[in-house]
């Protein structure tokens, strides 16, 4: 069991990798590669290039924290940019 609770996960007004990954009971280091290649569907994690660097955000839904976290969540199904869902996994 994590630190967190469904309610104080809930509460959060941004939810980090950290705290995704304590309520999880996995390392942190397993967060945000997995929100980058499409595995862990908690939300969406976002590349930021310019001309000299590359940066990631990561948005965590606190919904889709709980319910992947319950099993609820098996297959990652978000939305793209232009409105289209993708499936992957």
């Amino acid at each position: 069991m994590g630190k967190y609770t469904d309610d104080e996960i809930r509460a959060m007004p941004k939810i980090t990798a950290k705290i995704a990954a304590d309520y999880l009971g996995i390392s942190p280091m397993m967060v945000t590669p997995g929100m980058r290649n499409d595995l862990l569907p908690i939300g969406f994690a976002v590349k930021k290039e310019d001309r000299y660097s590359t940066s990631w955000s990561y948005n965590i839904v606190a919904e889709r924290l709980i319910a992947y976290n319950h099993g609820r969540i098996n297959e990652v199904q978000m939305p793209d940019r232009f409105g289209l869902y993708r499936s992957g996994g």
